[in-house]
């Protein structure tokens, strides 16, 4: 059963308010106008950055994600920015995603590409989080395809690790 379209634009600004709340205050120092603002809104942080610990085969690595938060509108809130790794010093990945706030928690998915430059290979990958919306810590899934040029083959990558905002670097 659909709901009435003012009931639907309640909802969504009922939930970037509680998004905003949730970032705003002591985890996010960095605070920057934003429409929601204008509306009389809490203001939306410039730029969020979070860490996501992880190992591979014994070897511990770090993600770093450092992203622009942009209202959208209508409760949407876009993020976007780099993901670097502590695995390969100096590889920047794009990356795309969106944030929901739902029941005391921050759901977010990203999706982000890495180019096959000089036959290093590519690749593609989806992150999903689950974040406690009072502290901004929780858990990041991912899992992507990975191309090796020389070898001629594909590999399926994935992972999970511990996720939490952090000062940008």
């Amino acid at each position: 059963m659909n709901a009435p379209s003012s009931s639907r634009s309640t909802m969504f600004a009922l939930i970037a308010v509680a998004f905003f709340a949730a970032l705003a205050g002591r985890y996010l120092p960095d605070l920057t106008a934003s429409r929601a603002q204008a509306a009389g809104g809490p203001p939306l942080p410039a730029e969020i950055c979070f860490r996501i610990d992880d190992e591979f085969k014994g070897m511990p690595y770090t993600l770093t994600l450092r992203l622009a938060i942009n209202d959208m509108g209508s409760g949407h809130i876009l993020m976007n920015g780099r993901l670097t790794s502590s695995a390969e010093p100096g590889v920047v990945l794009p990356i795309l995603g969106n944030a929901e706030v739902a029941q005391g928690r921050v759901l977010m998915t990203f999706a982000m590409a890495r180019p096959n430059v000089d036959d290093q290979g590519g690749g593609g990958w989806f992150l999903s989080a689950d974040l406690d919306a009072s502290n901004l810590q929780g858990t990041a899934d991912w899992f992507g395809v990975e191309y090796d040029p020389v070898k001629d083959m594909e590999d399926l990558d994935h992972g999970s690790g511990a996720m939490r905002r952090i000062a940008c670097p």
